[in-house]
């Protein structure tokens, strides 16, 4: 049975601002603001990049701004859900340089923190750090220069009992290699790790999920034509070994993957195409999660112009784009 889903469009606005935000609605359908934090660490710019519930806890991580010579920071700040009291917050200057968390996700009594930090050589790695959730105590972290370049791991989901991040990383010819690495979320002992480089161009992975026990990144990798495709790969999680990928090039221009959830079996991936008309289409795929086939797909093109869907969310039998 083909499994179709309802998809809304949404225009949402997102976490990224001059100083954090974080409104708290009411229950119901009031649409109340309990309480916001507007954090202004030294007068610079300040952004927040993620939030997760974790323990009774709402967890927001990004940058922050250290002081007048611009200095930022990879910050997390965990608050009371009904108060908006701040518990904990860890600020991280790495090196002296530019330090960004980029997303958070969730292991038990572990809140897991993924980004990018400043090595003292003064390129960027790839990095992960696991805090106690309850309190913000750093139980480990591990940092990952590949090639001397830039390195970023841009997010991670916990596939059985294995945490899996996704990113890009450098290669010492200079290219961005699509990069997925597997940890034991306890100890943060690597496990493996996979390198993808289609054909020799820009190749990244911008979200990773878990459905079925299986582990899918998805992103962008560049065909042989040397335009990026909508690319998702998925991973025996607990060897590395590779079970299906797609590679999908709508009109033969610029394809990618933004965003990615699992609802039961199924894989939705959101991001761009490029449309047969010119520009790029507001584009969202559903696979099997064990297979790879393609159950539904929809290209939205509002007016003529570029468009892009950024986030993705499923809920009940609704998906939210």
């Amino acid at each position: 049975m083909i499994l179709r889903i309802p998809v809304a469009r949404l225009m949402v606005a997102g976490l990224f601002a001059a100083g954090l935000l974080l409104p708290a609605r009411a229950p119901g359908d009031s649409g109340n603001v309990n309480w916001q934090d507007h954090f202004d660490r030294a007068g610079g710019f300040d952004s927040a990049l993620a939030v997760v519930w974790a323990h009774g806890l709402i967890i927001v991580a990004g940058d922050t701004t250290k002081n007048a010579a611009g200095n930022r920071d990879w910050t997390v700040r965990a608050y009371e859900p009904h108060s908006g009291d701040l518990v904990w917050q860890d600020h991280f200057d790495r090196a002296g340089g530019f330090d960004r968390a980029l997303h958070a996700t969730v292991e038990g009594k572990l809140l897991i923190v993924t980004g990018r930090t400043t090595n003292s050589t003064g390129n960027m790695d790839w990095t992960v750090r696991a805090y106690d959730a309850r309190t913000g105590a750093l139980r480990w972290q591990s940092h990952f220069d590949r090639a001397g370049g830039f390195d970023r791991a841009t997010a991670a989901t916990i596939a059985r009992d294995r945490l899996i991040v996704a990113g890009d990383s450098t290669t010492a010819a200079g290219d961005f290699d699509w990069s997925v690495r597997a940890y034991h979320p306890r100890s943060g002992a690597l496990l493996w790790e996979d390198h993808f480089d289609r054909a020799g161009g820009d190749d990244r992975a911008y979200a990773v999920v878990e459905a079925k026990g299986i582990a899918v990144a998805a992103g962008h990798a560049t065909g042989p034509s040397g335009d990026t495709d909508w690319c998702l790969r998925a991973y025996n999680p607990h060897t590395g070994a590779l079970l299906w990928q797609d590679h999908f090039d709508r009109a033969g221009g610029g394809d990618g993957v933004w965003a990615a959830t699992a609802h039961g079996g199924v894989i939705i991936a959101a991001g761009h195409t490029a449309s047969p008309f010119g520009g790029s289409d507001w584009s969202v795929r559903a696979h099997d999660a064990r297979t790879g086939a393609l159950r539904w797909e929809d290209h939205f093109d509002r007016a003529g112009g570029d468009d892009r869907a950024q986030a993705v969310a499923a809920s009940g039998n609704r998906v939210f784009v």
